[in-house]
């Protein structure tokens, strides 16, 4: 499997909710949060650079880009980029940083 396919995985664990229940025939496998410290509004895609550093983008529709810590315990996050006050999302439609 592709490394760098491997957050997208990680988002659908990390933010999803309601928690997924895993299909009957995948007895065995438990679906945990990851970050479960860090609370985020309307994310769309977690992203690992292609330059092999730890690092992981977590990206939201309103227009902010953060970095999620390496320890999965952590509750804060850093901004990388925040376009938010562009205003790229209104009126609850599928529109913003996608």
């Amino acid at each position: 499997m592709n490394r760098h396919l491997l957050p997208a995985i990680t988002i659908t664990l990390a933010f999803a909710a309601p928690p997924l229940l895993p299909p009957a025939h995948a007895e065995g496998i438990r679906l945990e949060p990851a970050w479960p410290g860090i609370k985020v509004e309307r994310p769309i895609t977690l992203l690992a650079p292609p330059d092999d550093t730890p690092r992981r983008f977590l990206v939201q529709q309103r227009g902010k880009i953060r970095i999620l810590p390496d320890a999965d315990t952590a509750t804060e996050t850093r901004i990388f980029l925040d376009l938010s006050d562009r205003k790229m999302e209104e009126n609850q439609f599928e529109e913003g940083l996608i």
